[in-house]
């Protein structure tokens, strides 16, 4: 008979560190694209571009705060597997802007 497998502690280890320093990544180059496209938008007089620029750098700033909120949420828990609903909402929104304002600088 085989004794019962029991799994160790989860151990806080980096993960926390990675996970923030993954979302930082993240927000700086949305906000780059964003900043991108804002100045393109900007110098070629055209507003749809602008405003694309506007959504990104925008998305940025919650992708950072989502990515400070879900680093703190593994710090205290020490849980990967539970992702709130306001990150992985903030990640869609800010998915959604980068894919519209890749489009929109694309096809302008």
């Amino acid at each position: 008979m085989r004794p019962a497998c029991r799994r160790p502690p989860r151990e806080a280890g980096l993960q926390g560190e990675r996970t923030s320093l993954a979302w930082t990544r993240t927000a700086l180059a949305v906000l780059v694209n964003g900043a991108l496209a804002l100045r393109t938008g900007l110098a070629g007089h055209a507003p749809l571009v602008t405003g694309a620029g506007v959504l990104l750098v925008l998305a940025a700033g919650g992708v950072a705060v989502a990515g400070r909120r879900r680093s703190a949420a593994l710090l205290r828990e020490h849980d990967a597997g539970s992702t709130p609903r306001l990150v992985a909402g903030v990640f869609a929104a800010a998915l959604l802007c980068t894919v519209t304002a890749t489009a929109v600088v694309a096809f302008a």
